[in-house]
């Protein structure tokens, strides 16, 4: 007893009984440190830096719009179930895919609206297709850079700032984004629809109306499956507003898409038709197959596809959860932790779910990276929180700051050179495709008043019909895309038959090859193929032996020829300075048929290009002139000539022609005059009277300038026939075969001389005679008289008659009333 009272006396003298004036002074003490603590963490949020909601607007539309140009188009799907039934309805023709027919109606003509308005005003103010195709392109990246940034303008209000910010940072520079966000694709539309539907979510007072609303729009209008994605949003709406009236809701606004979509739907395909219900039938009750005909993959493939298009980002996004229930930080509102949770919980289902599905797809990813870039966000942030915490038990504040601030630098300097090196890699690698084909398209604009005939013109491909990138790359209405069997293939698409509700009977749904789509490869004036043994490949041989010849080729990506193990498949994925050759690049190639190109190199094609390019030229700039081509003719001639005035001669002698008019009216008045050369020669001397300097052609061969003016050269020809005698003839005339052989003498590599003191001042004299600022034409030429090669090559020599080889380079300034000719026969 004693023991046990010495015990309790000693117990209460060590520990005496707090009063309750004690107990609430503590309680006080307690609290106040409580605040202080918070206060700081209030004050650490109030110093974060966030940008403001219009910054964030400029830099994700400056993003999509450099996505619009150098995106490449990754998805065949893309290009034939949304580029071509859009160049259909705006051109009246198209590639069909059998997801189109109505007996299977599987896509919904209303999504292609928006952009087929758009697409009708660019037609409306003439601009080429190749322009609608790319202004529809930054149409859908401005559209993706609004969603964004209504994302952005929430998660900023919602979360700290350095959440906001970080998020933008992933997006900004992810590669995810910069390939989906121009995509003309289903889920594109349903990625934004979810980013909008998360701001709404994310109000103070969420908006379920709209959020419910546009998640029923992304699953209705846009893909069905992208309904998955709302469901954490309608599981906390029914938390919120109650079961009855969130059901109420949702079923108001899916009735009404419903209706909506049926309407516009069924009117196209003459028939009733829902596409969002047919789809989701197919694919998950398999139809005659289901999407497994179109390949399968392992459960991980999101994982690593995920890995290489938001590397370290999707890291943080899976351990989110964790750290984000580690972090006290992340909990300072509480009221928001649920909502926190239920973002995070989108990725986690849309990932888990799509990897049991077999059939896999990149785009199938694309409705989570708005939430995915979030949850990025949120687990980059409670990680170095979490570190910061930890370390500043072990040390000062001042060091674990400078440490986990370092670490942080170190880790978003790797995401943002990963990611940018990722983007390059895929623009470089796959963009051989869009660039040949726009080559093509500009070749088929050159020419496209001059090819003979009025038929279509077909460009074929055959294995490589999946990459080709749309309608939208051949001009006008006569360029059109067939298909030679060559290859493996499976079932392809087919022109549309010019009525949408017309069922055609060579459609299946189980991707079963239809012998229907084939033309013969001697129908063809181009092909477009992939050689992945590169230019020397067997391809070559082939085509050239059915009589066409390659015209460009461009290296593209060839896996087969890369090594897989490391550093090679690190060097496929990712773009690294210096060691592009370590990689396998086969040969994206355009053949044209021999046949075009001998029409391409007639007289008759060049002249036609000639008088269009003059026709369409507009004040000052430089044209082929008609009288070049006149000059061409007459002397043989047979060349390819671009629209500078540039003629490649056959020998390979390059001759530059400008004629510059000081202007084009509606008709270019240019006439075809027959000269002969006493025509020639008096016109010259007309000149050489003006200028007050005579002028003696020893050779007596034609002149290199005739000026004609209105009234001239007709009936003076007799007189200055008599002056010179000297190689033309017996009447002093130069036949046709005299100048033709005078162009087979023509000898390469001559050197021309500088213009004269004497020639600059006649030239000068006759400047001020005319009264008028002058224009120069130059005229770079030589002549072998005997065919032997040698010129002269000191202008105040002469010509030797006994050597008969000219070199000479003229300038004249000449200004003309009405008419200019060049006649060209010395050059030529």
């Amino acid at each position: 007893t004693n023991h046990h009272h010495h015990t309790n006396h000693h117990h209460h003298h060590h520990h005496p009984p707090m009063n309750k004036k004690e107990a609430r002074a503590l309680e006080a003490q307690r609290f106040e440190e409580a605040e202080k603590v918070k206060k700081r963490q209030v004050m650490t949020l109030k110093a974060e830096f966030a940008p403001s909601v219009l910054t964030g607007w400029r830099v994700f539309v400056i993003l999509q719009v450099v996505s619009a140009i150098y995106n490449y188009i990754g998805d065949c799907d893309e290009v034939f179930n949304y580029w071509e039934p859009t160049h259909y309805r705006l051109h009246d023709f198209g590639l069909q895919t059998w997801e189109y027919s109505p007996t299977y109606a599987l896509r919904s003509y209303l999504f292609l609206a928006p952009l087929q308005l758009v697409g009708a005003f660019m037609s409306y103010m003439e601009a080429s297709k190749i322009v609608q195709f790319y202004t529809m392109r930054v149409v859908l990246g401005i559209f993706t850079a609004g969603s964004q940034t209504f994302f952005y303008q929430h998660v900023k209000s919602f979360f700290r700032p350095r959440v906001a910010y970080i998020m933008l940072s992933f997006m900004v520079v992810s590669p995810a984004m910069f390939v989906a966000g121009t995509a003309y694709l289903p889920s594109t539309f349903a990625m934004n629809c979810i980013m909008i539907a998360c701001g709404f979510w994310l109000r103070k007072k969420p908006v379920y109306p709209a959020a419910i609303g546009f998640v029923a729009l992304a699953a209705i209008l846009g893909w069905p499956f992208a309904a998955l994605a709302g469901l954490p949003l309608f599981i906390s709406a029914i938390a919120e507003k109650g079961c009855p009236k969130t059901f109420a809701l949702a079923i108001f606004i899916g009735t009404s898409l419903t209706i909506v979509t049926t309407l516009f739907d069924s009117l196209v395909y003459g028939s009733l038709q829902f596409p969002a219900f047919n789809i989701l039938m197919y694919n998950v009750f398999g139809g005659s197959g289901g999407s497994g005909l179109y390949g399968t993959e392992p459960w991980y493939w999101y994982i690593k596809n995920l890995l290489l298009n938001y590397n370290f980002v999707f890291i943080f996004a899976v351990a989110s959860l964790p750290l984000v229930l580690l972090s006290s930080s992340m909990r300072l509102r509480v009221k928001s932790f649920k909502k926190t949770l239920g973002l995070l919980s989108i990725m986690y289902l849309w990932v888990v779910f799509f990897s049991m599905v077999p059939h896999k797809e990149e785009r199938f990813m694309f409705v989570i990276y708005g939430p995915l870039a979030l949850a990025g966000a949120l687990g980059f942030v409670a990680l170095f929180d979490f570190l910061f915490s930890f370390f500043s038990f072990c040390c000062s504040e001042r060091a674990a700051s400078r440490f986990v601030g370092t670490v942080a630098f170190l880790l978003a300097l790797s995401v943002l050179l990963l990611s940018l090196s990722r983007t390059y890699a895929l623009s470089q690698h796959f963009q051989a495709p869009l660039s040949l084909y726009g080559e093509l398209s500009a070749s088929m604009l050159e020419g496209d008043d001059c090819w003979p005939g009025k038929e279509v013109m077909n460009v074929c491909v055959g294995q490589e019909w999946y990459r080709y990138p749309s309608s939208f790359f051949l001009p006008g209405n006569r360029f059109r895309l067939a298909i030679i069997e060559h290859g493996r293939t499976c079932q392809l698409p087919q022109a549309f038959n010019g009525d949408p509700s017309v069922a055609a009977d060579n459609f299946n749904d189980r991707n079963e090859e239809e012998p229907s789509r084939y033309i013969s490869i001697q129908d063809c004036a181009w092909i477009v193929d992939y050689d992945p043994e590169g230019e020397e490949g067997p391809h070559a041989n082939e085509y050239e032996a059915e009589g066409f010849e390659p015209l460009l080729s461009l290296p593209f990506l060839e896996v087969s020829r890369t090594p897989t193990k490391f550093p090679y498949s690190l060097l496929r994925s990712f773009h690294v300075p210096g060691f592009s050759h370590m990689l396998g690049y086969g040969s994206y190639t355009l053949y044209q048929s021999r046949e075009l190109l001998r029409v391409k190199e007639s007289v008759e094609f060049a002249e036609c290009k000639g008088l269009v390019s003059e026709l369409s030229t507009i004040e000052g700039e430089p044209f082929s002139s008609l009288p070049a081509f006149r000059a061409m003719r007459d002397a043989a001639v047979t060349a390819p000539i671009d629209g500078s005035g540039k003629v490649e001669v056959s020998d390979g002698e390059e001759v530059v022609m400008e004629a510059v008019e000081e202007e084009v009216e509606e008709e270019v008045g240019v006439e075809v005059v027959e000269e002969t050369i006493e025509e020639e020669e008096e016109v010259v001397q007309d000149i050489v009277e003006d200028v007050g300097e005579e002028e003696t052609d020893s050779s007596g061969e034609a002149s290199e300038y005739v000026v004609v003016e209105e009234g001239e050269g007709e009936g003076e020809g007799e007189e200055q026939g008599e002056e010179q005698g000297d190689g033309s003839g017996e009447d002093g005339v130069d036949s046709v075969e005299e100048v033709k052989s005078e162009v087979e003498g023509i000898s390469q590599g001559d050197e021309v001389p500088e213009d004269s003191e004497e020639e600059e001042e006649a030239v000068d004299d006759f400047a001020e005679d005319v009264g008028e600022d002058a224009q120069e034409v130059e005229v770079e030429g030589n002549r072998d008289g005997d065919g032997d090669g040698d010129g002269g090559s000191d202008p105040d020599e002469g010509v030797e008659e006994d050597d008969g080889a000219i070199t000479e380079e003229v300038e004249r300034e000449v200004e003309v009333g009405d008419e200019v000719f060049v006649k060209e026969d010395v050059e030529l």
